[in-house]
Order: C-alpha cells, then sequence, then structure tokens
C-alpha cells in the first residue's frame, strides 16, 4: 500500500494543484484520482500481481499512452488497438532492476533469503 501511494503521490502528483480556488483544486484532484484509479485498474489488468513488475515503469507506460487513451474514449480510435498496445507494452519490459549488492524485495522472495520474523 505505501509503494501505491508514494506512487500516486510521487508521480500523480495528487498533492500539487495550479490554482488558489479551492473549487478547482477539488476538480483537480478528483481528475487526478479518477485517473489514477483508471491506470490502477490497468495495471491489475495487464500485469496482474506479477511482483516482479516495476510500478513505476507500468505507469509510465500508462502515462505515456495517455493521449491514446483519450482518443479512443473520444471514439477517434479504437479502444482495443489501444489497451492491446499498453497490454504488449506491459508485458515487454517494465521488470523490476535487479540488484546485486542490495536485492530488492521480489529478488529476496524469488531466492527465498528472506529472514523475515512474520510471527510474534
Amino acid at each position: 500500500m505505501e509503494m501505491l501511494y508514494k506512487l500516486w503521490k510521487q508521480y500523480g502528483r495528487i498533492d500539487e494543484w495550479h490554482t488558489a480556488n479551492r473549487w478547482r483544486i477539488l476538480c483537480e484532484l478528483y481528475a487526478k484520482l479518477i485517473g489514477l484509479l483508471l491506470q490502477h485498474w490497468l495495471i491489475i489488468l495487464f500485469a496482474g500481481l506479477d511482483e516482479q513488475r516495476s510500478l513505476v515503469k507500468l505507469a509510465q507506460v500508462i502515462r505515456d499512452s495517455a493521449d491514446s487513451l483519450l482518443e479512443a474514449l473520444s471514439g477517434s480510435r479504437s479502444l482495443c488497438s489501444v489497451l492491446q498496445t499498453i497490454q504488449r507494452r506491459m508485458r515487454s519490459g517494465c521488470h523490476m532492476n535487479k540488484r546485486q549488492k542490495h536485492p530488492n524485495a521480489a529478488q529476496l522472495l524469488q531466492h527465498g533469503s528472506t529472514d523475515w520474523a512474520l510471527s510474534p
């Protein structure tokens, strides 16, 4: 959950706005939350629960495809083809960078080398 909130704050910029009008701030916040919810659904749909995938890289694919998604939602492009393109880009890349000195959590889980105490 912490990684999701960090992703939303850092890359979704839900804590930043471009006006002093409180109603515009609220509208901007709702628009960003709707976009982030759509982004999260697409990540779950196409990347599933693959712990080797980077949330940051997956979110970047969706942000890069935002124009295509808007064209598809407006009816000027095929939504199916846009979603297939997003799916193909997510599956062909978006892997976490492997680290030798300080392995990431997914690497530790994959190799079974965790010494975490799961019970008190």
